[in-house]
């Protein structure tokens, strides 16, 4: 069974630790995402995130730990397996990352005042095309 919701939570916690510092690698993600695409405990695999993101963790401890975590996971996947597996975080990286855009722009056309702008050009335009209609009806 798969478990995206600990993926997506990880992609969280693992983008909110990144802020301060670059913790992992491109290929310690995509491993730190197939353990949580397996586990049923996702508090499993925020403990593993947070001891590999601690400063003191070794780069050797940390592919450590990752190596013990994908010990428990099935075994030799089929090339198609992995390729969905890599679908599915590309999918939910690319949502989360268009989710924070939206944010974004939502924030900045607040903080613009854009949205009443847009709001009474709509206003105006719908009120010439309402008295056009009405010109073309005499």
């Amino acid at each position: 069974m798969f478990y995206i919701e600990n993926v997506r939570q990880c992609m969280e916690l693992i983008n909110s630790l990144e802020q301060k510092r670059p913790c992992f690698s491109h290929e310690e993600k995509q491993d730190i995402y197939r353990i949580a695409l397996h586990m049923l405990s996702y508090q499993d695999v925020e403990k593993l995130i947070l001891q590999m993101a601690a400063p003191q963790a070794r780069e050797g401890e940390q592919k450590r730990m990752i190596r013990q975590y994908l010990v428990k996971m099935p075994g030799d996947l089929s090339p198609t397996a992995v390729q969905i597996q890599n679908y599915i975080f590309q999918l939910l990286n690319m949502t989360r990352e268009k989710e924070k855009a939206n944010h974004m722009l939502e924030a900045l056309l607040k903080r613009n005042d854009i949205q009443y702008n847009l709001d009474t050009a709509i206003g105006q335009l719908e009120a010439e095309s309402r008295y056009n209609r009405r010109e073309v009806r005499k």
